[in-house]
């Protein structure tokens, strides 16, 4: 059963067009009332910072410059695991970018590769996503 949704940053929760982000921001509210969220992403301090309140939805925020372990590396996906408490069986990553869910997959997690937010939504749904 999914536990936790793990997001990507740049190129889907912000970097995207002003509706699909508030539409991304509505669906990350939705998703908290059910599950544990993070961010795993390869993006500086000073770009999650500028988030603004969305960030306070996130039980954790990985930055790989901080870990020493970037996207698609299998370490890096092991500790957000290990920050939200969820084996790789219970969670979902969300990227953008198909080498990173890729990555997400060599570890054993369920992965869905972002190209708007109606997709995302079918596929989340698809597996079982309570939305």
């Amino acid at each position: 059963m999914i536990e936790a949704i793990i997001f990507d940053l740049i190129g889907v929760l912000v970097s995207v067009s002003p509706s699909e982000e508030r539409e991304n921001r509505e669906l990350v509210k939705a998703l908290k009332k059910n599950y544990k969220l993070a961010i795993l992403s390869n993006a500086s301090p000073r770009e999650i910072s500028e988030m603004g309140e969305v960030s306070e939805y996130f039980d954790a925020i990985v930055l790989s410059s901080e870990v020493g372990f970037g996207k698609p590396k299998k370490e890096a996906y092991e500790i957000v695991l290990s920050k939200v408490g969820v084996s790789s069986t219970e969670a979902i990553f969300i990227d953008d970018t198909l080498e990173n869910v890729e990555g997400a997959k060599k570890a054993g997690i369920e992965a869905v590769l972002y190209k708007d937010t109606e997709q995302l939504k079918k596929d989340l749904k698809k597996r079982g996503v309570r939305l």
